[in-house]
């Protein structure tokens, strides 16, 4: 019977195609076993049937998953909580770190204006004080004349308080 059914197989199929269903099989297995096991569960008991349907039905990578889960799972988990709660604590004190860091700016920033608030405090007093003095003298009010004008009026006036050469 079993090689009825390979050679109708054998003859439907080509041999990669036959292969890459084995393949399948064996990796991930067949669900349909599975329902098989659950309608008729004394099957699983038979001792050459039931651990070869159990093959058949979850496959390798289910059965590498199952051998892990009770193995190095616990100890897998516990590092990467570990390194969660390490990466927690740093993050946590960088935070620290840089509020303190802002605060100090603050603080630093603070004392500055505080300073300058009293420096220009300072000023403006001076410049009222400048306002409010009296000129010592009436110099410093007379208007501003342009360099050109102020080199011609000099010329004129040397030439007028001048000796003539001559001796005269």
């Amino acid at each position: 019977m079993i090689s009825g059914a390979l050679a109708w197989l054998l003859s439907r199929l080509s041999p990669a195609a036959i292969v890459a269903i084995g393949v399948l099989v064996f990796y991930e297995g067949v669900p349909v076993v599975k329902e098989i096991e659950t309608a008729v569960p004394i099957v699983r008991y038979v001792p050459a049937v039931g651990p070869l349907l159990d093959d058949i039905a979850i496959g390798r990578v289910e059965r590498a998953r199952q051998a892990g889960h009770g193995a190095g799972v616990s100890e897998e988990r516990a590092a990467w909580v570990k390194a969660a709660q390490e990466a927690r604590d740093k993050a946590a004190q960088l935070r620290a770190a840089d509020a303190e860091r802002k605060a100090e700016a603050e603080r630093q920033f603070l004392a500055d204006r505080a300073a300058r608030a009293i420096h220009a405090g300072e000023l403006k007093e001076i410049l009222n004080d400048l306002e409010n003095a009296p000129s010592p003298d009436d110099r410093c009010h007379v208007p501003s004349v342009s360099k050109r004008l102020s080199i011609g009026l000099d010329k004129a006036g040397r030439a007028s308080a001048r000796r003539p050469a001559n001796g005269e």
